[in-house]
């Protein structure tokens, strides 16, 4: 069983995948998401368009093409005594799924030709890529339907071509009209050469083929009278602002016959607009948005975690279908949860008391004093007291011993409640950082719940940690790893390491502002580890920001929204307070699968959030090893203005 495992999380993206491997590792995805309501019911049902926004990795792509017609009829065809026709009937409806390169988008589009010109072509284009999958969706039926129902549909849309060349079999009617498809291609790719080239081909406008050939379905297959065809755009933020003009023409006016489903990145919408510059699609009554970055956030994450549960237990299952229950389990692989006691007891740096103390201990103090604030056996406490000791000269290292025994031994100190929260709760990952920090140590990223975290809510991103760790676990202990498991410690951090380097490296390529968003990832990661390593803690796990966009240089506003298309940036769905008290704002965060790089807390907790002025987001940008300095202008002032007896640390009041 284990001389035979394999990796089942290397070679799987959906944009590739076999139909066969679409159906066997589908995990339906909604009813994780929040507000999803009941959209798989009504996806091949309804004639209301939806768009799907997500980044990339979340899942997107795989439902699209998990509901297309060729996914569908291949689940058909696996039943025994199955009518096609009456079976794909009752799902309501048939998805052509359409993905077009961003590279051919592109060449529609230049000084060559007026805009008019570019716009009447892609519609052409457009309208000849979606019949061309029409017929192939035919091809796929023709053994189940009669042969003079065939003859009389191929009849009829050569009628709309408008051409008197023999289209009677349907490799014919695909060839003609790839043949057309071919002639537009040529004619783009040598008009730079030839200014005077003329395309010698009839121009196919708006809807000419995209309503008309549906409908000669639907009149001539019984079983398909009432249905309904979907044109399925996947990645629709490749598409221009003029091109995302059309089609959004197309879905303002979709109907009972022809609708869209439609899937883009954040920030993938470049305009509302239609060809009718005083019309615009609305969200809500034009289309439905479904958000596939917004898993139900309750209970810790509960519900993204039982998706990626079932994704992992069908992957392993698929490509090792021997293994037992256990060995289906991702939990059983990466261990549930972190240890941070033992990650910090289990270092092998000599002296870590001594430097811990020289690196935070901010006021003088007797060695009879010192002796009170250091725990050999336990560093997390001895760095809380060092923080409370750091925050105020009000309270003695005496009070503050007194406090940690109490609390290990149920005594009676006033302060023993306010230490179990700061220490089991409020401040345990922060003291973790900082231990670390002075050790000149990586913080370790491991298990299962870790992972989950820092995979953002993206499926794309825990595979990709999945594949590093088992990939790194085989190189390791070769195929029987999984005879000593969970998987180290050591190898899912350094996994989770390489992962979030690659990351990095992959961003700088972006075509748009590639070099400045790299530099921006590391100047903001930075910042925030600089925050989150204070060694009063005023800002424990700081890892998100506010930014007025409105007042942003155009450049650096431009930047930030290709941060955003590509989920190196996310935003926050609800508004939220910057520090307590104050307006409410949009919250931003960096993507947490970077959160290895710096060493920084991937946990979303209350407090101060970073502002960030316009001047400080250009130098993110632009400039090298920018840091923000801890705590923003704005606040620090605030702080200089405020009573030393307002500003110590109150250890009388509960928290």
């Amino acid at each position: 069983m284990t001389s035979t495992f394999e990796n089942p999380f290397i070679n799987y993206n959906a944009a590739k995948m076999s139909i066969s491997d679409i159906s066997s590792l589908w995990c339906d995805p909604l009813p994780y998401l929040e507000a999803s309501g009941i959209i798989n019911e009504v996806f091949l049902k309804s004639p209301d368009p939806i768009i799907m926004v997500g980044g990339r990795g979340s899942g997107k792509t795989m439902y699209l093409r998990y509901w297309s017609y060729k996914v569908l009829i291949e689940r058909l065809l696996e039943q025994e005594h199955v009518n096609i026709l009456s079976e794909s009937s009752n799902f309501g409806g048939t998805s052509i799924y359409l993905r077009i390169e961003g590279s051919t988008l592109k060449e529609f589009d230049g000084v060559l030709l007026e805009k008019q010109q570019w716009n009447s072509l892609f519609i052409h284009f457009f309208e000849l890529s979606v019949a061309v999958r029409y017929i192939d969706f035919l091809k796929s039926i023709e053994s189940f339907t009669e042969s003079e129902i065939i003859s009389k549909i191929l009849f009829e849309i050569a009628q709309i071509f408008n051409v008197h060349e023999d289209l009677d079999t349907i490799p014919k009617l695909q060839k003609f009209i790839n043949t057309k498809i071919t002639e537009l291609d040529s004619y783009r790719t040598n008009l730079p050469f030839n200014k005077e080239l003329k395309l010698n081909s009839i121009l196919y406008s708006s809807n000419q083929l995209i309503k008309s050939i549906p409908l000669i379905f639907k009149n001539n297959i019984k079983e398909f009278s009432s249905h309904i065809f979907f044109i399925t755009i996947d990645e629709y933020e490749n598409f221009s602002i003029e091109q995302q003009r059309v089609v959004n023409t197309y879905i303002k006016f979709a109907d009972e016959n022809l609708s869209f489903r439609i899937s883009m990145r954040p920030a993938g919408f470049k305009t509302y607009d239609t060809v009718n510059t005083e019309d615009f699609i609305k969200e809500g009554n034009d289309y439905t948005l479904l958000n596939f970055d917004r898993y139900n956030m309750d209970h810790r994450n509960k519900k993204y975690k039982e998706f990626l549960n079932d994704m992992c237990r069908k992957r392993i299952k698929h490509v090792n279908p021997n293994l037992t229950e256990d060995f289906l389990q991702i939990q059983n692989y990466l261990m549930r949860d972190e240890n941070l006691n033992n990650e910090i007891a289990n270092l092998s740096v000599k002296n870590k008391s001594k430097k811990i103390l020289k690196q935070y201990l901010r006021r003088k103090i007797s060695d009879k004093d010192l002796i009170l604030l250091q725990n050999s056996d336990n560093l997390l406490m001895e760095m809380l007291n060092i923080i409370w000791y750091n925050r105020s000269e009000e309270i003695t290292s005496a009070q503050i011993n007194d406090a940690m025994n109490s609390y290990l031994r149920d005594g009676e100190s006033p302060l023993k409640k306010k230490y179990k929260l700061d220490y089991a709760d409020k401040y345990r990952y922060t003291l973790t950082l900082l231990i670390l920090s002075a050790l000149k140590t990586k913080k370790s990223f491991y298990s299962f719940n870790t992972f989950s975290y820092i995979s953002n809510n993206n499926p794309r991103f825990f595979i990709n940690l999945c594949a590093e760790t088992f990939q790194e676990a085989y190189f390791t202990k070769g195929k029987l790893f999984i005879t000593d498991l969970p998987i180290s410690e050591s190898i899912q951090s350094e996994a989770a390491y390489s992962n979030a380097k690659n990351e990095l490296k992959e961003a700088g390529k972006i075509s748009k502002f590639g070099s400045q968003i790299r530099r921006f990832i590391l100047n903001i990661g930075n910042t925030f580890k600089n925050w989150q390593t204070d060694p009063k803690a005023r800002y424990p796990e700081t890892n998100q920001f506010s930014v007025d966009l409105d007042r942003l240089t155009p450049a650096s506003r431009s930047a930030f929204m290709e941060c955003l298309k590509w989920s190196i940036i996310i935003e926050k769905e609800n508004l939220q307070r910057v520090t307590p008290g104050s307006p409410l704002n949009q919250i931003y965060t960096l993507n947490k699968i970077f959160c290895p790089l710096f060493s920084i807390s991937y946990r979303t907790r209350g407090g101060y959030n970073m502002q960030i002025s316009p001047e400080q987001m250009s130098d993110l940008f632009l400039e090298n090893d920018f840091i923000i300095p801890v705590g923003s202008i704005e606040r620090m002032k605030k702080i200089e203005n405020i009573s030393k007896k307002q500003f110590k640390l109150n250890f009388n009041e509960e928290e």
